[in-house]
């Protein structure tokens, strides 16, 4: 693997992956940034290229597939991925009864569906680059808690996802990793995390994430669970 790696970050433009941006482009990192939001996105790598001009922005939504195989073309002219982080994701909570077609499609589409269908038509790069894949799920794909019905089943869907591609890609040197936080301090929560006292910092799990993708050439990650350390 060479020097500077080519990193290809989906929800990036806020958050977890923003975090991620900036740390991987503060260790010599290639940046393809990945946002359905063009102002969003055209922020961040604003601010990103105060640190290194090697960050690019992209508009894309990726829960649309005949947007994504569009697409392809233009990542690869931009580079080859080396590293991936799919950090995007949407949220509904509240009793089963508030649920509607509308909700259910956005958390679905966003959690699940386009994820899947960015790593299909990456596939073949991917395998070929013997490429890092970091898919951020959550503490809620292996629990629940109450009025977060369709949050939690998309979270255990992409618990699903996760452990599918390992086990399709086990005879390839692709490294799909799942990781789990609990609460992180993102623009996710609008009236800010429920718990404020135990959350984690983006900029911390960013540094994971970084460890993550630089791991001895004989080891992976499976699954890894994150919380914030307990202090007493």
């Amino acid at each position: 693997m060479s020097l500077v790696r080519d990193v290809l970050i989906v929800g990036g433009s806020s958050g977890i992956g923003a975090a991620a941006a900036k740390l991987f482009l503060q260790k010599g990192d290639r940046i393809l940034l990945i946002g359905k939001t063009a102002s969003h996105v055209n922020k961040v790598v604003h601010q990103l290229r105060g640190i290194s001009p090697h960050v690019t922005g992209m508009t894309l939504d990726v829960v649309d597939e005949n947007k994504v195989e569009q697409s392809i073309t233009q990542i690869l002219e931009w580079g080859s991925p080396q590293i991936v982080l799919l950090s995007m994701g949407e949220g509904a909570f509240g009793p089963i009864e508030t649920i509607t077609s509308d909700s259910y499609r956005k958390v679905f589409d966003s959690e699940v569906k386009g994820k899947l269908f960015l790593l299909k038509h990456l596939s073949r790069t991917l395998i070929k680059n013997e490429a890092t894949i970091l898919v951020i799920g959550s503490t809620l794909s292996f629990e629940a808690i109450p009025e977060a019905t369709l949050y939690v089943a998309a979270k255990h869907a992409v618990l699903g996802l996760i452990k599918a591609l390992q086990e399709e890609w086990f005879h390839t040197r692709v490294r799909v990793i799942g990781v789990h936080p609990g609460d992180v301090d993102t623009p996710f929560f609008p009236g800010g995390p429920p718990h404020p006292s135990r959350v984690i910092h983006p900029k911390d799990l960013a540094e994971l994430l970084y460890c993550l993708t630089i791991l001895p050439e004989s080891l992976t990650v499976s699954t890894i669970i994150v919380q914030p350390r307990v202090r007493l």
